[in-house]
């Protein structure tokens, strides 16, 4: 793939939790499968714009940076570090896998440094989530795994 090329992507999920992104060559939907399973007519919703590859710890948006939540997977709470080069008005967010938004917090003028979010799984039923964080208008999501 060639920098600054736009190619129409779709995630095909497993039963792990995980998937794999596919290019859809153009087109709104994609076949695809791997030969005992398949999807058919599988809407695309991201246009990936390819820039560079960078390594998942090189990563960092406009003044902060998130990590990995630690452990992942976990079954009764984890714990989500990020830092804030600037005093920032942070707005964490959990959604389930749909995009259904379970919880938000708002965290108004976050001195810069390191800060941590505890987050306890009891609210939570085994399952794949996204974590997002909003940072004076950028977007840093992760996904997480909570298992029973």
């Amino acid at each position: 793939m060639n920098s600054g090329s736009t190619t129409p992507w779709g995630f095909l999920p497993d039963s792990t939790g995980g998937g794999v992104f596919i290019p859809c060559n153009g087109g709104t939907t994609f076949v695809a499968g791997d030969g005992d399973n398949y999807f058919e007519d599988v809407n695309i919703f991201a246009q990936v714009t390819y820039i560079s590859t960078v390594g998942i710890n090189e990563l960092s948006t406009n003044g902060f940076n998130v990590s990995q939540n630690q452990p992942n997977p976990f079954n009764q709470a984890t714990q989500i570090n990020y830092n804030l080069t600037k005093s920032s008005d942070v707005v964490f967010s959990v959604y389930d896998l749909t995009g259904r938004k379970i919880i938000t917090n708002t965290y108004n003028e976050v001195a810069p440094g390191q800060h941590m979010i505890s987050l306890n799984a009891n609210q939570f039923t085994a399952g794949v989530y996204f974590y997002s964080f909003n940072v004076n208008g950028k977007v840093v999501t992760k996904k997480m795994v909570i298992t029973q």
